[in-house]
């Protein structure tokens, strides 16, 4: 078991333990040590037998939420052997690197978008999107879980709203339409714009209503939304699939950052490498139509784009003709996205060698220093570098210091 202590509060959450029993892999008795080392943690175990553990934070999946503690479920691998001690103990190393190098048996796979957008897809492909409108940013389906004795179709889809000549994402919509029924019956709904940046919800037929603190998955559900809030602007929406008479199987988490008046950056994680293949839109890792691609006629431009190996997209294939609020979504959050669209196609921008070494200076203060590696981003879909370059064009077209802000908080995001 792995022993977790929440040290504040969140809304009017009082702080618990939370106990979470590793479900892959069970070493014997208790560790005799345990490390932080930047975002990961590791057990010894003293018998010289079982080793050193790594328990996958991001596989936590909380079942129970009893009144003095939360109990669920986290996977673990074996991360290498450990000698037979008596007497040892652990110091944390909260800014130094993994002493282990990543397992290949870790099955979180992540993808989003950030900025301008630039597209990183669960496949690893790269792009900068040259298009507004709403698209399917990302959608699960293809599969059933059961409820009351009965399997239904599970069908989770994000439709993200680009907007204005520069392509910045203003609306994020989550629809949950498992369970089959009328083909545009939503079982639940939440949106995001960057009108406002909070966070509305409703029920098929109950009214918008903010999202205030957090929000607990409902057991009586096949598929349900887990809002995780923390401090700021910052959210996770754990999406949830029934798994057994009690539990449920966490397939993915969104993470969003959002500036009022700005734009929204958005970050998804997933945690199976066969739910990773249900996937589609623009997220999915089955390839994009190269149809679609367009092809930058300014020559500095070009030359950015190859450095940073990004492509240009068009997306029509994920485009959607329909409006806001056939989607699902609300009648002012169309309202805001309609008079943020600008008429005409989006525009490639390219910027002077002094805007961009500023920008460079801008995107260092917010991000950190791109020539030593960066271990805070974890996945194959993005590198730090990746990223660095993406808030330079970003920057340098016209997004200002908001843009190398929310690179930042998307870049540290799960």
């Amino acid at each position: 078991k792995v022993w977790v202590q929440q040290v504040s509060n969140i809304g009017s959450t009082t702080p618990k333990a939370i106990i979470l029993t590793m479900n892959t892999t069970v070493p014997s008795g208790a560790s005799g040590a345990a490390w932080a080392f930047t975002d990961r943690v590791y057990c010894a175990y003293n018998n010289g037998n079982d080793g050193v553990f790594e328990p996958l934070l991001s596989t936590a999946n909380i079942v129970s939420n009893l009144a003095n503690r939360r109990e669920g479920t986290v996977d673990a691998v074996f991360r290498s052997p450990s000698d037979k001690e008596e007497s040892n103990d652990g110091m944390n190393c909260i800014d130094g690197r993994r002493p282990f190098p990543p397992p290949e048996d870790i099955t979180t796979t992540q993808g989003g978008g950030e900025g301008d957008p630039h597209i990183h897809t669960l496949g690893g492909e790269h792009y900068l999107l040259l298009n507004q409108g709403s698209f399917t940013f990302w959608r699960y389906s293809g599969v059933e879980a059961e409820a009351h004795s009965k399997k239904e179709p599970v069908d989770f889809q994000i439709y993200a709203h680009y907007s204005g000549h520069s392509s910045y994402t203003k609306g994020l919509l989550l629809v949950d339409r498992s369970g089959g029924g009328p083909l545009n019956e939503a079982k639940q709904v939440m949106e995001l714009t960057a009108e406002d940046c909070r966070w509305r919800k409703r029920t098929s037929s109950g009214p918008w209503q903010p999202v205030e603190g957090q929000v607990e998955a409902d057991a009586e559900k096949m598929t349900t939304f887990h809002v995780v809030t923390s401090p700021g602007q910052k959210m996770h929406v754990e999406l949830l699939v029934k798994s057994g008479a009690d539990g449920f199987k966490k397939i993915a988490a969104l993470f969003a950052s959002c500036k009022p008046h700005h734009h929204i950056n958005m970050k998804m994680a997933m945690f199976s490498k066969d739910d990773v293949r249900l996937v589609g839109g623009q997220l999915g890792a089955r390839g994009h139509d190269t149809s679609n691609q367009y092809h930058a006629d300014n020559a500095a431009l070009a030359s950015f784009l190859e450095g940073s190996s990004q492509k240009l997209q068009m997306d029509q294939n994920f485009l959607t003709s329909k409006d806001w609020t056939d989607l699902g979504g609300s009648i002012s959050a169309e309202a805001y996205l309609k008079q943020a669209d600008e008429e005409g196609p989006a525009l490639l921008q390219s910027c002077s060698t002094d805007a961009e070494e500023e920008a460079r200076a801008t995107c260092s203060k917010f991000l950190g220093n791109p020539a030593t590696p960066q271990e805070t981003f974890r996945g194959p879909w993005t590198t730090f570098q990746e990223t660095f370059q993406d808030c330079i064009f970003d920057v340098c077209t016209g997004g200002g210091e908001a843009a190398a802000e929310l690179a930042a908080e998307i870049l540290n995001a799960f």
